[in-house]
């Protein structure tokens, strides 16, 4: 969707919360309005949309005679005037008792302009969402008046049809006068057009249904509803409007066509399991199991299909095809965002589109710039190929392993890593995954600015390089203080056993409990755990921070060092647990110990929680060969697709 087109959809929107605004501030207010006009009127009035009397129609259906611009406060008798005053104010407040006497006395109220604005009865309802109130009135018009415009240029249908919630009354429109859904506002749109920008589904589809009867609608126009539902992802629609008029498959504007857009949706989203689900909302978690990357949504998947079926329909020649697809260059697209499955559907018809440059890069080159490590897997598939394609440069000098060698873009969905630590070690493996594959001779390649790899890394790093190194000085010096309390307490509570010693044996008065044993076994865990935090911690804060040292010896000292301040701090509420249910022996114990053991399971599921965020955040494949051909079991030439990490 372009900027234009965004902003008319904030003005509609912003507009009708204006309108319903005025319901509690008793301001009048056109419910739409695209241009600007002062407010003319103050009514003072109440909304309430409640059922009302049902009152005897006493005229025939109201006929219409369209004053043009005329209004009520113009040349008319004051009788006239003061009407349209009280109409105005009976719609406002959803009064269609007093709507009803005023049409029986003056049949006009019901579709002339009722303020200098040109706000309509049944156009002012619809906006406030009085649904009886519409219901009643298009009952009583005519099926032309139906098709009037207000001040602004809209039709009630095009009301109707920027609101999710107006599908019945949209239904009440069409029945009576089925050319509504044709009819264009001031701006040149068509009901569907308004509720493809507003983006109400279910009167899309609805109005979709209507309008492809009437053939209101020119091929620019399909092709562009159709960019808008992709835009949207609205896939179901964009399919059905495909199906309708094949021919915008192959329209195209300065950015491509429809498949080109859909090419760039981020469409390879990680579909994780129903238990990893579970856990997620038990934990406050994310559970990091058997996922699948690259792998369109069914919808996505059947629209790509399709519009490439109406590609191939439409144009003769496999040249011609392959121009449209070329320009601009697709995979390239879809390279950018992940969309592996769509890079394989595309090179297993037309392989060679692999080979396509733009700017002297390969779609593996985009893959390394974007991070993208499913579509970089698939070069593996290429064989010796791979050398070929790794072999460009671009118009700067650099090769593939500069490109790995310059900081990723942050505001990629899959390079975003809140801790700076594992962010730098994530950039340091995608490094050595390049390096291991290219030619001994890049790594000396000098680039147009006189730059190794290996110098441009440093240089690209180095800010993340300090923040890194202070994060980790920061969770060291944290982890070491708790750890070195915990120690503390566990240490002095060992010679401090609940309950007591005897006076004779010395020996402690409750040591017969299995209580007492699970006591002494947690305490030992704390003070392990504790201690080896200590130690870890300490050897982190005493070593330098290169950085080659953050790829594999810095994020298994944190993990270790984590895993045993999360022993002690487990051994730690466990062994107060114990504590409590051994000195609690009355007859009522039962019931504090059934508190304490509730409360002690939430602490350490909200512990297990945090720490095992942490840990799956800080687990990285290896950066050797063999991760790429692991990660991905796609055959680039077969058109399967199915990524998967373990």
């Amino acid at each position: 969707m372009n900027n234009s087109t965004t902003s008319e959809f904030t003005e509609i929107d912003n507009a009708v919360s204006d309108t319903q605004h005025t319901m509690t501030t008793g301001k009048s207010m056109l419910p739409i309005q695209t241009n600007s006009v002062q407010e003319k009127e103050n009514q003072n009035c109440q909304g309430v949309d409640e059922a009302t009397p049902e009152i005897l129609i006493t005229q025939p259906p109201i006929t219409v005679q369209d004053n043009g611009n005329q209004d009520c406060e113009g040349s008319r008798s004051g009788s006239h005037a003061n009407g349209c005053r009280r109409m105005y104010k009976a719609v406002l407040s959803s009064d269609w008792a007093a709507a009803k006497m005023l049409i029986n006395q003056d049949p006009s109220l019901a579709y002339e302009k009722l303020n200098e604005r040109g706000d309509r009865a049944l156009h002012l309802s619809i906006a406030m969402k009085h649904k009886k109130f519409a219901q009643k009135l298009i009952e009583l018009m005519e099926p032309s008046a139906l098709e009037l415009p207000d001040g602004c240029g809209y039709t009630a249908c095009c009301y109707a049809a920027i609101s999710a919630e107006m599908v019945e009354i949209a239904h009440l429109l069409v029945t009576k006068n089925p050319r509504v859904v044709a009819a264009r506002n001031s701006e040149g749109r068509t009901p569907l057009q308004m509720a493809s920008i507003s983006g109400k589904y279910a009167m899309i589809l609805f109005l979709f249904a209507r309008t492809t009867k009437t053939e209101c609608l020119s091929h620019e126009e399909w092709f562009a509803l159709l960019l808008n539902a992709i835009a949207t992802k609205m896939y179901d629609f964009a399919l059905q409007i495909v199906e309708h008029d094949g021919s915008v498959a192959t329209k195209r504007n300065e950015e491509g066509t429809a498949l080109h857009l859909l090419a760039r949706q981020e469409l390879s989203e990680a579909s994780s399991s129903k238990t990893a689900i579970l856990l997620k909302s038990i934990l406050g978690t994310t559970f990091y199991g058997r996922q699948i990357y690259g792998e369109m949504q069914p919808d996505s998947r059947h629209l790509a299909k399709k519009l490439l079926a109406k590609i191939q329909e439409n144009l003769e020649h496999e040249s011609d095809v392959l121009e449209l697809l070329k320009n601009p260059p697709i995979l390239h697209d879809a390279a950018k965002v992940g969309n592996v499955e769509l890079i394989v559907m595309l090179t297993h018809t037309y392989p060679d589109l692999l080979w396509q440059t733009n700017y002297y890069r390969s779609i593996f080159h985009v893959a390394v710039i974007y991070r993208q490590d499913n579509v970089f897997g698939l070069i593996r598939q290429i064989g010796g190929l791979k050398n070929i394609v790794v072999f460009g440069l671009d118009e700067d000098g650099n090769n593939i392993l500069h490109l790995a060698a310059k900081l990723g873009p942050l505001n990629s969905r899959k390079n975003i890593v809140s801790i700076s630590a594992l962010q730098m070690q994530r950039e340091l493996a995608w490094f050595k995954e390049v390096e291991a594959i290219v030619p001994i001779t890049f790594t000396e390649m000098k680039n147009r600015a006189g730059k190794k790899p290996r110098e441009l890394f440093s240089e690209e790093h180095a800010d993340l390089l300090r923040e890194s190194e202070a994060w980790m000085r920061s969770t060291a010096d944290s982890c070491m203080l708790i750890a070195t309390i915990i120690l503390t307490v566990v240490y002095a509570a060992a010679f401090t056993v609940p309950g007591g010693n005897n006076g004779e044996t010395g020996l402690p008065i409750l040591m017969r409990s299995n209580w007492f044993n699970c006591f002494f076994v947690f305490e030992a865990l704390a003070l392990f755990g504790s201690t080896l935090c200590i130690i870890v911690f300490w050897s982190i804060t005493s070593s330098g921070f290169k950085e080659e040292r953050f790829l594999d010896i810095l994020p298994y000292q944190l993990k270790l060092g984590i895993s045993g301040l999360f022993g002690s701090l487990i051994g730690a509420i466990s062994a107060f647990m114990s504590a409590y249910c051994l000195v609690l022996v009355d007859e009522r114990a039962w019931v504090v110990k059934s508190v304490i053991l509730l409360i002690y399971v939430m602490l350490v599921l909200a512990i297990c929680g945090r720490f095992s965020e942490l840990w799956f955040k800080m687990k990285l494949p290896k950066y050797l060969p063999q991760m790429l051909s692991n990660r991905n079991s796609q055959n680039l030439f077969s058109g399967h697709a199915t990524t998967t990490r373990n």
